[in-house]
């Protein structure tokens, strides 16, 4: 695998759920995409600014990391983040 997508909202889970990302990519080399999804544009800094120290723990860890905002209804904006990272 050479890439990872993890959809990170800010709680506890997903934040774990970037430590297993590391970790896994840490085995194959894969870059890690952070995705946010928001309802709407707008927000856009303030989110990119939240978003910066877990990507920043990715590239301490070593790792390549590319941070994706999406917009739109959850599960249509978490599809299309999918199918535009492979």
């Amino acid at each position: 695998m050479d890439k990872l997508l993890v959809f990170l909202n800010f709680i506890k889970a997903s934040e774990r759920a970037l430590d297993q990302a590391i970790s896994l990519a840490k085995k194959d080399g894969a870059k890690i995409t952070i995705c946010h999804i928001l309802d709407q544009k707008g927000d856009e800094a303030d989110v990119l600014k939240k978003l910066e120290p877990y990507a920043e723990k990715v590239r301490l860890s070593g790792l390549k990391v590319e941070i994706e905002l999406e917009y739109g209804a959850i599960f249509d904006a978490a599809a299309k983040a999918a199918k535009a990272n492979g």
